[in-house]
């Protein structure tokens, strides 16, 4: 049948087993690129922002870190193409 763009092919369970598996992880690392871009986005700062955000100096904001009241990442940005 192929004038609706379908093609019947023969394929073992074990063959259709993996071949869904492989599109659920794909469709699964998409989502997750683009939930780890969105949140990424959304919700780092620094700590400048940090502390004008929650009205705190730079020291309040150290203490509630040290207590656990936040995450804190330390990432260094990608040099661009043009820095050595």
């Amino acid at each position: 049948m192929q004038n609706n763009n379908v093609m019947l092919h023969s394929i073992t369970p074990d063959e259709l087993k993996e071949l869904l598996r492989e599109m659920i992880r794909e469709e699964f690392q998409e989502i997750n690129y683009e939930i780890q871009r969105v949140i990424g986005e959304d919700d780092l700062v620094s700590t400048g922002t940090a502390g004008k955000l929650l009205g705190v100096c730079s020291k309040q904001l150290r203490y509630l870190i040290q207590e656990g009241h936040f995450t804190v990442f330390h990432c260094a940005l990608p040099k661009s193409r043009n820095q050595k």
